[in-house]
């Protein structure tokens, strides 16, 4: 499968069409178009993600350590169980996505996340978990979206 950027270039290749699981540690998919795509389960630790656009994607389970997310579109996406430590999300788009728990319960993770700029209309963060280092978007109320602090 061949991903492509907001110029139709050609950014990363893989050998298979079925991302689940796959890992993107460390790669640079700086505007890439992956709009509705199943990948449950993927590891984007460190990756470079920004302005990339994942609208309306499953990334069930996936992991975001580290990642660089800024002004990246995940509107409508799958976000359940995500691990968004220490990840720059600023100015990302997430009107409509869902960051509640997983179906086993697990919590998405925002620890140490920065959110400054954030669109969260219409976002659901019920027990996603957030700690003192997390940044919010200016007049965000953690807890009036049901979010946990630990």
């Amino acid at each position: 499968m061949e991903i492509k950027n907001k110029n139709n270039e050609v950014i990363y290749v893989t050998e298979s069409d079925d991302l689940t699981g796959h890992c993107f540690d460390e790669a640079k998919l700086s505007g890439a178009v992956i709009d509705g795509l199943i990948m449950e389960g993927c590891d984007f630790d460190d990756c470079d993600l920004s302005n990339a656009s994942f609208k309306g994607c499953d990334l069930y389970w996936a992991r975001f350590f580290r990642a660089n997310l800024a002004g990246t579109d995940l509107e409508g996406a799958a976000l359940n169980g995500c691990d968004f430590t220490q990840a720059n999300l600023r100015k990302v788009n997430l009107k409509g996505a869902d960051l509640s728990k997983d179906n086993l319960g697990g919590a998405t993770v925002l620890h140490g996340a920065d959110l400054t700029g954030a669109l969260t209309d219409g976002a659901n963060f019920t027990g996603a978990e957030y700690d003192d280092k997390t940044i919010f978007p200016e007049s965000f109320n953690p807890e009036k979206h049901g979010m946990v602090k630990v």
